[in-house]
């Protein structure tokens, strides 16, 4: 199997990377099969750490040059990509990491899609000018199979591209590498006992975080007696600060970036994770939560109810208010808050890589075999 590296150039960490990284470590370890990732000049955290991806061939190295992160640099990967996939022996599958602008496949080679969701078609107005809908609806025209990391994602392919559903495999993504080493929740200014409301992950856009922010804002039950910490997403906008000049001075509103293991226990730390968005094509950071014991109160749109089903507060939000107020049961309610967390645990034993990876070899055993 041969993964690109587009999604590699595209984030130091993320879940696509990070879904990618974890397919072609843990086909490694299977007999038979050899996974490599053409990496490129790259500057992401999954790939460069060799205990990760033990047992993965891989072509690239880790680069935070100007030239590996201009034009050029993609050029240079795109080409050299191009030559390593026609060098004996070729490959039996060529899975793109995400949507390459351009698609090159050496006959015998079979294609795999991953559509990770349908957000710049779902909601256009947030990816005006984007250049991903076409190269994806390029890819999945092209592929010979394509996989979906939800049944939400599935159908909308199904009703906005039409593609077949005979096609489609739905191969939902895991949480945590699988290993558990308890470490303490990071310093944090926000008061020593002070429970915490966590979010995660990029703010800008249809992830909406700006709700969030308003409503602990708004909520004196909230900005008195907990604090919002967000995670990652890189330093505040310019709209977030203007919003934050507004918060009272009981608020404790905290900006930070974690590694994987901090990240957990922030998870199993927080009174719940607030998940906001306007839609998702699955939602990570969910599982990884509830896989954690963190209560989850998430928006009732795109695959967020099939991913927490009634493990959560899953509920449409509408404004601010709605928001906080759901957010206000988990504080006032300890018996509330103890079966999210107990609920949560147990659907997040659903999701894991390992049943990821055998279901995506299954998918590439059975597509090849049809070639």
């Amino acid at each position: 199997m041969l993964y690109d590296f587009v999604i590699f150039r595209m984030e130091r960490r993320g879940g696509i990377s990070r879904y990618v990284a974890e397919l072609a470590r843990r086909l490694a370890g299977v007999d038979g099969v050899e996974t490599t990732i053409f990496a490129g000049l790259h500057d992401n955290d999954f790939v460069a750490d060799r205990q990760f991806t033990r047992g993965v061939r891989l072509i690239g190295r880790r680069s935070r040059s100007r030239v590996a992160r201009s034009s050029l640099g993609g050029g240079i990967d795109y080409a050299a990509m191009r030559a390593y996939q026609y060098i004996p022996p070729r490959h039996s599958i060529y899975h793109p990491s995400y949507y390459p602008r351009a698609i090159r496949c050496p006959r015998g080679t079979r294609l795999v899609a991953t559509v990770y969701d349908m957000i710049h078609e779902r909601i256009p107005e947030f990816h005006r000018g984007d250049p991903t809908p076409s190269r994806k609806r390029a890819l999945v025209d092209a592929a010979d199979l394509i996989l979906c990391i939800s049944e939400t994602t599935a159908r909308d392919l199904t009703t906005l591209y039409g593609v077949d559903p005979a096609r489609i495999r739905v191969t939902y993504l895991g949480a945590g590498s699988g290993e558990w080493h308890a470490r303490p929740v990071p310093r944090l200014a926000i008061g020593e006992g002070r429970p915490y409301v966590l979010y995660v992950g990029r703010r800008s856009g249809y992830k909406n975080f700006r709700m969030l922010l308003e409503a602990y804002i708004a909520s004196a039950s909230l900005h008195r007696a907990t604090a919002l910490v967000a995670v990652g997403g890189g330093e505040w906008s310019s709209e977030e600060q203007g919003i934050l000049k507004r918060a009272p001075a009981e608020a404790r509103v905290i900006r930070t970036d974690a590694d994987e293991a901090e990240l957990q226990a922030l998870y199993a730390g927080a009174l719940a994770l607030a998940v906001p968005s306007l839609y998702e094509g699955f939602g990570l950071p969910v599982v990884e939560a509830m896989r954690e014991g963190c209560a989850v109160v998430a928006n009732a749109t795109g695959s967020l109810p099939e991913i927490v089903g009634d493990a959560g507060l899953v509920v449409p939000l509408t404004d601010p208010g709605v928001l906080a107020d759901h957010l206000e049961r988990v504080l006032g309610d300890d018996v509330l808050h103890g079966r999210l967390r107990d609920a949560g645990r147990a659907r997040a034993s659903r999701f894991d890589w390992d049943s990821t990876a055998a279901k995506t070899l299954a998918a590439y055993r059975d597509v090849v075999g049809a070639g």
